[in-house]
């Protein structure tokens, strides 16, 4: 710990003088704090001079600067922290602001301007109800660190998660989302082919299916198998499938899938070159995504049994007929509205298809769920789908929304409606009630941010 004091002497000094108020009426809190920001900003940049490291760094820094500034410690855990500054005298101590951020441990130089935010913000205006500052860990693409936080710390009127970006955006709720399940029984018969062949798709990452921009947007391995089928059948090869299976982590892309199929002798080699030109457009995908991945077509054993022609031909068709990814989207803007990807698939008892679906609105949400309910009647397979439902947002009568709204204008090809999974969709399983917005600002326009955010706490009047 004793590394960081050198860093921290200027920004703890600076810090408690601000922390215990001004004595000069007339100067404007935001203008106080915006010292405090450049030299948090200034000490991050020398503390974590690396691109990577470890959460330990992170949270040995948030301690000694805590230590030094007079704001408490209510939790230093393995993968987040949290600090909180409690109400001045004379404030509300029922009320609660948290402001969260997360940090890539494994890509943190662009996460250290919006801490130096969190932690600035934390020493609050001159009067103040409590304000707590949550710091989570990111590490792989994963959430571990609001996967893991205490569901006490998230207890709060307003919650206002913190990140930067090259535009300013605001998100004042989660996509509307629903799972729906596709299924029917598994009709099985003796294989009547003799050639049998193991189709495997698989990569390791913890992949945001609802990111679609083109260095994230990674492919579902059902998809892909499925589509390799339903090509295969459209151009004739016989064959015929005796499991399809996946594996996933909850709220990630599926990372692998598996489908053991059986093939008539003569389509063999016609099947083979449908899997070469699969295998070279994943390829390609996966280069530009920049992540390693294995696609492979091999021998195996003779399955017992496999699904008889009228089962397998449903599930080809469906394959072939559901439209997943990005569904519904604005010609002109670019703008997703409706999204889906299948995130189980299983051939065991019954063939049963899950996918999750979200959409910026219920309207959005209806329309796709009608589409793949129309899609299952046609594929001889039975439909069913959750409530729709917003998996984190914001309650207009606190004024958070509003309130910020005003402040962070959109441009028409964008929405405050958040499509793609955060942190918060963890905090929201957390705690139902949570009144939260996204706030992501430009780094050169900081010190506006840091003026909205102290001017919305300010509880002097």
């Amino acid at each position: 710990m004793k590394r960081f004091l050198p860093l921290l002497i200027a920004f703890i000094f600076t810090a408690v003088t601000f922390l215990a108020g001004c004595s000069d009426g007339e100067v404007n809190r935001s203008e106080e704090l915006k010292e405090v920001l450049q030299t948090a900003r200034s000490n991050l940049g020398t503390a974590l001079p690396e691109e990577t490291c470890e959460y330990e760094q992170v949270s040995d820094y948030l301690k000694t600067w805590a230590e030094g500034s007079g704001v408490k410690v209510e939790k230093s855990a393995k993968h987040y922290t949290v600090l909180f500054n409690p109400a001045t005298k004379g404030q509300s101590k029922k009320k609660t602001t948290i402001l969260q951020c997360g940090v890539r441990t494994d890509s943190i130089k662009s996460d250290l301007n919006a801490l130096a935010m969190g932690l600035t913000c934390l020493l609050g205006p001159n009067k103040h109800d409590n304000i707590r500052l949550i710091v989570t860990e990111i590490k792989e693409g994963r959430y571990i660190g609001a996967s893991s936080i205490d569901s006490r710390y998230l207890r709060s009127t307003d919650f206002i998660n913190l990140s930067t970006s090259r535009d300013y955006s605001l998100y004042v709720s989660g996509a509307e989302a629903a799972q729906a399940v596709i299924k029917t029984k598994s009709k099985l018969t003796a294989p009547k082919y003799k050639s049998a062949f193991k189709l495997t798709l698989s990569f390791d990452q913890y992949a945001d299916p609802f990111r679609f921009d083109k260095h994230k947007n990674y492919p579902d391995p059902i998809t892909v198998i499925g589509n390799l089928l339903a090509t295969a059948k459209s151009s004739g090869r016989l064959f015929e499938i005796a499991s399809f299976n996946s594996h996933a982590k909850a709220g990630y892309m599926p990372y692998k899938a598996t489908a053991v199929i059986v093939i008539d002798g003569n389509n063999v080699e016609g099947f083979m070159k449908k899997f070469d030109s699969s295998f070279k457009t994943m390829e390609d995908r996966f280069a530009s995504l920049e992540c390693e991945f294995e696609y492979t077509m091999e021998e195996t054993d003779m399955p017992d049994s496999v699904l008889a022609d009228e089962t397998a031909n449903g599930l080809i068709s469906l394959m072939y007929t559901l439209n997943t990814g990005a569904c519904s989207q604005d010609e002109d803007t670019g703008l997703i509205h409706a999204a889906s990807y299948m995130d189980s698939i299983r051939t065991e008892n019954n063939v049963k298809v899950s996918l999750q679906m979200r959409a910026r609105s219920i309207d959005d949400l209806e329309a796709l769920s009608t589409d793949y309910e129309t899609t299952s009647g046609l594929c001889n397979m039975h439909y069913s789908c959750t409530e729709a439902h917003p998996i984190w947002t914001s309650s207009d009568d606190q004024g958070l929304a509003s309130y910020f709204s005003n402040l962070v204008p959109l441009a028409e090809d964008e929405s405050n409606i958040m499509l793609a999974s955060s942190e918060l969709d963890r905090f929201a399983a957390k705690n139902k009630n949570l009144n939260a917005i996204s706030y992501s600002f430009v780094k050169d326009a900081s010190k506006n941010t840091l003026r909205n955010i102290i001017n919305y706490m300010d509880r002097s009047e």
